[in-house]
Protein backbone atom coordinates (compact mmCIF):
# COMPACT_ATOMS: atom_id res chain seq x y z
CA UNK A 1 0.00 0.00 0.00
CA UNK A 2 3.07 2.24 0.58
CA UNK A 3 4.37 1.98 -2.41
CA UNK A 4 1.43 1.54 -4.32
CA UNK A 5 0.59 5.71 -2.97
CA UNK A 6 4.06 6.97 -3.94
CA UNK A 7 3.09 5.44 -7.50
CA UNK A 8 -0.14 7.31 -7.17
CA UNK A 9 1.37 10.74 -6.78
CA UNK A 10 4.17 10.50 -9.02
CA UNK A 11 3.89 13.38 -12.03
CA UNK A 12 2.52 11.91 -14.73
CA UNK A 13 3.51 15.26 -17.05
CA UNK A 14 5.90 14.76 -19.65
CA UNK A 15 7.93 18.10 -19.10
CA UNK A 16 11.61 18.38 -19.07
CA UNK A 17 11.95 16.57 -21.79
CA UNK A 18 11.48 13.15 -20.18
CA UNK A 19 8.30 10.88 -21.99
CA UNK A 20 4.46 11.56 -21.30
CA UNK A 21 2.56 8.35 -19.73
CA UNK A 22 0.81 8.16 -23.29
CA UNK A 23 3.97 7.82 -25.20
CA UNK A 24 5.61 5.20 -22.82
CA UNK A 25 2.45 3.00 -22.87
CA UNK A 26 1.84 3.12 -26.46
CA UNK A 27 5.78 2.08 -26.86
CA UNK A 28 4.53 -0.86 -23.98
CA UNK A 29 1.50 -1.41 -26.61
CA UNK A 30 3.41 -1.74 -30.05
CA UNK A 31 5.99 -4.37 -28.43
CA UNK A 32 3.55 -6.12 -26.97
CA UNK A 33 1.20 -6.53 -29.97
CA UNK A 34 4.11 -7.80 -31.92
CA UNK A 35 4.36 -10.81 -29.73
CA UNK A 36 1.12 -11.40 -28.79
CA UNK A 37 0.37 -14.99 -30.51
CA UNK A 38 -2.14 -15.40 -33.63
CA UNK A 39 -5.71 -17.53 -32.52
CA UNK A 40 -5.28 -21.10 -32.79
CA UNK A 41 -6.56 -22.27 -35.95
CA UNK A 42 -9.79 -24.22 -35.76
CA UNK A 43 -9.14 -26.76 -38.70
CA UNK A 44 -5.89 -27.63 -37.26
CA UNK A 45 -7.53 -27.73 -33.82
CA UNK A 46 -10.22 -29.90 -35.09
CA UNK A 47 -8.07 -32.33 -36.82
CA UNK A 48 -5.41 -32.31 -34.20
CA UNK A 49 -8.48 -33.19 -31.63
CA UNK A 50 -10.13 -36.29 -33.64
CA UNK A 51 -6.18 -38.14 -34.25
CA UNK A 52 -5.73 -37.93 -30.44
CA UNK A 53 -9.11 -38.68 -29.28
CA UNK A 54 -11.41 -36.47 -28.45
CA UNK A 55 -13.37 -38.03 -25.74
CA UNK A 56 -10.03 -38.63 -23.89
CA UNK A 57 -10.25 -37.18 -20.69
CA UNK A 58 -6.95 -35.70 -20.96
CA UNK A 59 -7.86 -33.93 -24.63
CA UNK A 60 -11.01 -32.62 -22.90
CA UNK A 61 -8.86 -30.96 -20.09
CA UNK A 62 -6.61 -30.06 -22.80
CA UNK A 63 -9.22 -28.40 -25.38
CA UNK A 64 -11.04 -26.78 -21.84
CA UNK A 65 -7.29 -24.96 -21.72
CA UNK A 66 -6.90 -23.82 -25.39
CA UNK A 67 -10.36 -22.11 -25.27
CA UNK A 68 -9.47 -20.34 -21.63
CA UNK A 69 -5.74 -19.36 -23.30
CA UNK A 70 -7.71 -18.11 -26.76
CA UNK A 71 -10.21 -15.65 -23.95
CA UNK A 72 -6.77 -13.93 -22.55
CA UNK A 73 -4.91 -13.66 -25.77
CA UNK A 74 -8.14 -12.09 -27.14
CA UNK A 75 -8.86 -10.17 -24.17
CA UNK A 76 -5.25 -9.23 -24.30
CA UNK A 77 -4.79 -8.10 -28.14
CA UNK A 78 -8.12 -5.80 -27.92
CA UNK A 79 -7.02 -3.95 -24.59
CA UNK A 80 -3.78 -2.90 -26.71
CA UNK A 81 -5.27 -2.15 -29.74
CA UNK A 82 -8.24 0.11 -27.94
CA UNK A 83 -5.85 1.35 -25.58
CA UNK A 84 -3.80 2.93 -28.28
CA UNK A 85 -6.93 4.16 -30.49
CA UNK A 86 -8.07 5.96 -26.96
CA UNK A 87 -4.83 7.62 -26.35
CA UNK A 88 -4.73 8.63 -29.90
CA UNK A 89 -8.16 10.28 -29.35
CA UNK A 90 -10.01 7.64 -31.89
CA UNK A 91 -11.83 6.18 -29.49
CA UNK A 92 -13.48 7.27 -25.93
CA UNK A 93 -11.22 6.47 -23.05
CA UNK A 94 -13.33 4.20 -20.78
CA UNK A 95 -12.96 2.98 -17.18
CA UNK A 96 -10.98 -0.03 -17.86
CA UNK A 97 -9.14 1.29 -20.44
CA UNK A 98 -7.97 4.73 -17.97
CA UNK A 99 -7.11 1.12 -15.76
CA UNK A 100 -5.18 -0.23 -18.24
CA UNK A 101 -2.96 3.01 -19.31
CA UNK A 102 -2.20 4.06 -15.42
CA UNK A 103 -1.08 0.01 -14.94
CA UNK A 104 1.07 0.04 -17.70
CA UNK A 105 2.32 3.05 -16.98
CA UNK A 106 3.78 1.98 -13.30
CA UNK A 107 4.07 -1.77 -14.51
CA UNK A 108 1.37 -3.83 -13.15
CA UNK A 109 -1.01 -6.01 -14.55
CA UNK A 110 -4.51 -4.26 -15.83
CA UNK A 111 -7.26 -5.05 -14.20
CA UNK A 112 -9.00 -6.73 -16.89
CA UNK A 113 -5.95 -9.50 -17.73
CA UNK A 114 -6.32 -10.23 -14.11
CA UNK A 115 -9.90 -11.47 -13.63
CA UNK A 116 -9.99 -14.96 -13.57
CA UNK A 117 -6.06 -15.45 -14.44
CA UNK A 118 -2.96 -16.15 -13.08
CA UNK A 119 -1.60 -13.03 -10.52
CA UNK A 120 2.14 -11.34 -11.24
CA UNK A 121 4.00 -8.27 -9.64
CA UNK A 122 4.53 -6.99 -13.00
CA UNK A 123 3.05 -6.55 -16.57
CA UNK A 124 6.22 -7.80 -17.70
CA UNK A 125 6.34 -11.29 -16.42
CA UNK A 126 2.47 -11.38 -16.59
CA UNK A 127 2.95 -11.84 -20.25
CA UNK A 128 6.22 -13.76 -20.78
CA UNK A 129 3.64 -16.53 -18.57
CA UNK A 130 1.24 -15.68 -21.07
CA UNK A 131 3.30 -16.57 -24.06
CA UNK A 132 4.81 -19.69 -22.15
CA UNK A 133 1.29 -20.52 -21.85
CA UNK A 134 0.43 -20.60 -25.08
CA UNK A 135 3.53 -22.34 -26.55
CA UNK A 136 2.89 -25.53 -24.25
CA UNK A 137 -0.84 -25.87 -25.80
CA UNK A 138 0.33 -24.96 -29.17
CA UNK A 139 2.94 -27.50 -29.21
CA UNK A 140 0.93 -30.11 -27.38
CA UNK A 141 -1.47 -29.21 -30.38
CA UNK A 142 1.27 -29.71 -33.37
CA UNK A 143 3.57 -32.20 -31.86
CA UNK A 144 1.29 -34.48 -29.79
CA UNK A 145 1.36 -35.27 -25.98
CA UNK A 146 4.12 -33.53 -24.11
CA UNK A 147 6.42 -35.96 -22.27
CA UNK A 148 6.47 -33.87 -19.21
CA UNK A 149 3.77 -31.35 -18.46
CA UNK A 150 4.76 -27.71 -16.93
CA UNK A 151 1.85 -27.83 -14.12
CA UNK A 152 2.19 -24.05 -13.85
CA UNK A 153 0.66 -24.01 -17.38
CA UNK A 154 -2.76 -24.70 -16.43
CA UNK A 155 -5.69 -22.59 -15.58
CA UNK A 156 -7.14 -25.28 -14.20
CA UNK A 157 -4.65 -27.97 -13.02
CA UNK A 158 -6.86 -29.72 -10.46
CA UNK A 159 -8.87 -30.65 -12.96
CA UNK A 160 -6.21 -31.64 -15.05
CA UNK A 161 -5.13 -34.14 -12.38
CA UNK A 162 -8.55 -35.77 -12.06
CA UNK A 163 -8.47 -36.09 -15.56
CA UNK A 164 -5.40 -38.14 -15.26
CA UNK A 165 -6.71 -39.75 -12.61
CA UNK A 166 -9.70 -40.83 -14.97
CA UNK A 167 -7.68 -41.97 -17.78
CA UNK A 168 -5.65 -44.53 -15.75
CA UNK A 169 -8.75 -46.03 -14.34
CA UNK A 170 -10.08 -46.42 -17.83
CA UNK A 171 -6.98 -48.06 -19.01
CA UNK A 172 -7.68 -50.59 -16.31
CA UNK A 173 -10.73 -52.91 -16.64
CA UNK A 174 -13.05 -52.85 -13.50
CA UNK A 175 -11.66 -50.02 -12.33
CA UNK A 176 -13.98 -47.46 -10.50
CA UNK A 177 -13.22 -43.93 -10.32
CA UNK A 178 -13.95 -43.41 -7.13
CA UNK A 179 -11.79 -46.40 -6.15
CA UNK A 180 -8.65 -44.88 -7.91
CA UNK A 181 -6.31 -42.31 -5.72
CA UNK A 182 -3.65 -40.15 -6.95
CA UNK A 183 0.15 -41.75 -6.48
CA UNK A 184 3.21 -39.28 -6.78
CA UNK A 185 6.71 -39.86 -6.72
CA UNK A 186 9.56 -37.55 -7.45
CA UNK A 187 12.28 -38.48 -10.20
CA UNK A 188 15.77 -37.57 -10.14
CA UNK A 189 15.52 -36.09 -13.86
CA UNK A 190 14.78 -33.08 -14.80
CA UNK A 191 12.71 -31.46 -17.47
CA UNK A 192 15.11 -31.38 -20.03
CA UNK A 193 16.35 -34.95 -19.37
CA UNK A 194 12.65 -36.86 -19.77
CA UNK A 195 13.17 -39.18 -23.65
CA UNK A 196 9.69 -40.59 -23.53
CA UNK A 197 6.24 -40.19 -21.16
CA UNK A 198 5.13 -42.99 -18.80
CA UNK A 199 3.39 -45.75 -20.16
CA UNK A 200 0.48 -45.19 -17.44
CA UNK A 201 0.28 -41.41 -15.83
CA UNK A 202 2.61 -38.39 -16.65
CA UNK A 203 5.27 -36.40 -16.04
CA UNK A 204 4.72 -32.91 -14.33
CA UNK A 205 7.85 -30.11 -14.04
CA UNK A 206 7.60 -26.45 -13.09
CA UNK A 207 7.31 -26.82 -9.00
CA UNK A 208 9.71 -25.15 -6.56
CA UNK A 209 9.77 -26.03 -2.83
CA UNK A 210 9.81 -23.29 -0.63
CA UNK A 211 10.99 -23.78 3.26
CA UNK A 212 12.91 -27.29 2.60
CA UNK A 213 15.15 -28.49 -0.39
CA UNK A 214 15.46 -31.55 -2.18
CA UNK A 215 18.27 -33.67 -2.52
CA UNK A 216 18.32 -35.80 -5.76
CA UNK A 217 20.55 -38.05 -4.47
CA UNK A 218 18.83 -39.36 -1.91
CA UNK A 219 15.41 -38.43 -3.17
CA UNK A 220 13.69 -36.92 -0.03
CA UNK A 221 13.50 -33.83 1.77
CA UNK A 222 16.31 -32.00 3.45
CA UNK A 223 17.01 -29.01 5.40
CA UNK A 224 17.42 -25.94 2.68
CA UNK A 225 20.92 -24.60 2.46
CA UNK A 226 21.90 -21.05 4.27
CA UNK A 227 20.02 -18.27 1.78
CA UNK A 228 18.02 -20.85 -0.31
CA UNK A 229 14.76 -19.60 0.21
CA UNK A 230 13.19 -21.67 -3.22
CA UNK A 231 13.90 -24.89 -4.50
CA UNK A 232 13.62 -26.00 -8.20
CA UNK A 233 11.88 -29.86 -8.10
CA UNK A 234 12.88 -32.58 -10.70
CA UNK A 235 10.20 -33.90 -12.41
CA UNK A 236 7.27 -35.71 -11.02
CA UNK A 237 5.80 -38.97 -11.96
CA UNK A 238 1.82 -38.70 -11.11
CA UNK A 239 -0.28 -41.68 -11.95
CA UNK A 240 -3.96 -43.30 -10.06
CA UNK A 241 -3.87 -46.52 -8.18
CA UNK A 242 -6.41 -48.40 -6.24
CA UNK A 243 -6.77 -47.92 -2.60
CA UNK A 244 -6.29 -50.76 -1.66
CA UNK A 245 -3.03 -51.09 -3.09
CA UNK A 246 -1.60 -47.53 -2.07
CA UNK A 247 1.38 -48.24 0.33
CA UNK A 248 1.34 -45.72 3.94
CA UNK A 249 4.57 -44.24 4.22
CA UNK A 250 4.09 -42.87 7.83
CA UNK A 251 6.95 -40.36 7.20
CA UNK A 252 5.78 -39.47 3.29
CA UNK A 253 4.87 -35.61 3.42
CA UNK A 254 1.52 -34.05 2.37
CA UNK A 255 2.70 -31.49 0.42
CA UNK A 256 0.15 -28.75 -0.67
CA UNK A 257 0.64 -27.20 -4.36
CA UNK A 258 -0.13 -23.85 -4.87
CA UNK A 259 -1.00 -22.25 -8.21
CA UNK A 260 -0.19 -18.84 -7.29
CA UNK A 261 3.25 -17.64 -5.77
CA UNK A 262 2.04 -15.30 -3.41
CA UNK A 263 -0.68 -17.63 -1.87
CA UNK A 264 0.59 -16.65 1.32
CA UNK A 265 1.58 -13.08 0.87
CA UNK A 266 -2.57 -11.53 -0.38
CA UNK A 267 -5.85 -12.43 0.52
CA UNK A 268 -6.94 -14.56 -1.82
CA UNK A 269 -11.17 -14.21 -2.83
CA UNK A 270 -13.22 -17.45 -3.78
CA UNK A 271 -12.71 -16.51 -7.17
CA UNK A 272 -9.09 -17.02 -7.08
CA UNK A 273 -8.47 -20.04 -6.32
CA UNK A 274 -4.51 -20.95 -5.24
CA UNK A 275 -4.58 -24.89 -3.98
CA UNK A 276 -4.14 -27.15 -6.64
CA UNK A 277 -3.53 -30.29 -4.43
CA UNK A 278 -0.92 -32.46 -2.24
CA UNK A 279 1.47 -34.56 -4.04
CA UNK A 280 3.15 -37.31 -0.97
CA UNK A 281 6.97 -36.52 -1.01
CA UNK A 282 9.21 -38.73 0.68
CA UNK A 283 11.00 -37.89 4.00
CA UNK A 284 13.22 -39.34 6.75
CA UNK A 285 11.93 -37.08 8.67
CA UNK A 286 8.42 -36.71 10.59
CA UNK A 287 5.75 -34.89 8.50
CA UNK A 288 5.09 -32.45 11.58
CA UNK A 289 8.47 -31.19 10.75
CA UNK A 290 7.89 -29.54 7.82
CA UNK A 291 4.15 -28.81 8.30
CA UNK A 292 5.70 -26.61 11.60
CA UNK A 293 7.80 -24.80 8.95
CA UNK A 294 5.11 -24.57 6.16
CA UNK A 295 6.83 -26.15 3.36
CA UNK A 296 4.76 -26.15 0.28
CA UNK A 297 5.40 -26.27 -3.72
CA UNK A 298 4.36 -23.06 -5.40
CA UNK A 299 3.57 -23.09 -9.46
CA UNK A 300 6.02 -20.05 -9.57
CA UNK A 301 9.40 -19.01 -7.82
CA UNK A 302 8.03 -15.67 -6.93
CA UNK A 303 8.63 -11.70 -7.20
Amino acid sequence: MFFDTILETQPRGGGGGGKSPEEIVTEMCNEFLTKVPSNFNKDEVRTSMNKMGITKPVIIAFRQEMDVMAKVVNTVRSTLKNLKLAMEGTIVMSDDLANALDSMFNAKVPALWLKGNWFSPTVGVWFGIMLARFEQWDRWLKQGRPKSYWLPGFSNGSGFLTAVKQEVARANTGWALDDVVTFTEVHKLDFEEVREAPAMGIYVHGLYLEGASWSKKESHLIEAARGELIKLLPCMFITGVLKQQKKNDPLAYECPVYFRFDARKRGLTAAQPNYMFSPEIKSVDPPTKWILRGVALLTYPGD
